[in-house]
């Protein structure tokens, strides 16, 4: 898989090595990505590699080669800023597309435990949360331990049952469902009201840094609700189904 680049908060500064010569590719406190063909900027990014490692770097970005031109996707992540900087490069003009960006960005990123790695999520989470929906919702597919978390999830919730290989966890305005796909594989959703938005943080953020891989994840785009979660909170589904995105 292509490794993602990122700007964010302390690791702002990445060197482009063009054919037609080196980009300085840095943010200004506004979060807008600056390109400097004649200013160099000092620093590293955040190189995100599939399945294999998320690590700060200062080694040059050699762009990718698509029908003759030079593309370079930067994403930047910072405050309240997530975009995705596209970058292209032909007969030495430099032209850039802005546009959002989403938590799809942490597909296969293997937590490590950093101080950039709990900034990038987060801000993802932030952002999520500026909208301003009547029940928020989370889908994710980690590689984490199953016992921790299904007794971390316990710790915050009221009572649970068991429907269709799928553990439901619930108390008033919140449930979260846990399937365990392997010993190590777990399948989850969680949905709440927005008036326990800070749950929804807490619950969330704990979830996907306590893992060890993020193989997906979605914020308010739960496309499936598991068997038991329907049944249980029917009223729920409605809204969901409304705000899928």
């Amino acid at each position: 898989m292509l490794p993602r680049f990122i700007l964010t908060y302390r690791h702002h500064c990445a060197i482009v090595k063009s054919r037609s010569g080196d980009l300085a590719l840095s943010i200004d406190k506004g979060g807008r990505l600056v390109v400097s063909l004649s200013r160099p900027c000092v620093g590293d990014y955040i190189r995100l590699q599939p399945y294999s490692g998320t690590n700060p770097s200062n080694e040059f970005i050699k762009p990718f080669i698509v029908d003759g031109y030079e593309y370079v996707p930067i994403h930047v992540i910072y405050r309240n800023t997530v975009t995705l900087n596209q970058l292209t490069i032909v007969n030495g003009k430099v032209s850039l597309q802005v546009e959002d960006a989403d938590e799809t960005v942490l597909r296969g990123l293997v937590v490590n435990g950093s101080d950039y790695v709990r900034y990038i999520v987060e801000t993802l989470i932030n952002k999520y949360l500026e909208s301003p929906i009547p029940v928020l919702a989370m889908s994710a597919k980690l590689t984490s331990n199953p016992d921790k978390v299904e007794d971390y999830v316990k710790s915050m919730t009221d009572n649970d049952y068991h429907v269709a290989g799928v553990r439901i966890y619930h108390k008033p305005g919140l449930m979260v469902s846990i399937r365990r796909v392997s010993p190590y594989r777990i399948d989850t959703a969680l949905m709440c009201s927005i008036d326990l938005s800070d749950e929804f943080k807490g619950l969330v953020k704990t979830l996907l840094l306590t893992s060890t891989i993020i193989h997906d994840v979605r914020l308010g785009r739960v496309g499936e609700l598991p068997m038991g979660m329907d049944v249980f909170y029917p009223i729920i589904r409605g809204n969901v189904d409304s705000i899928a995105r």
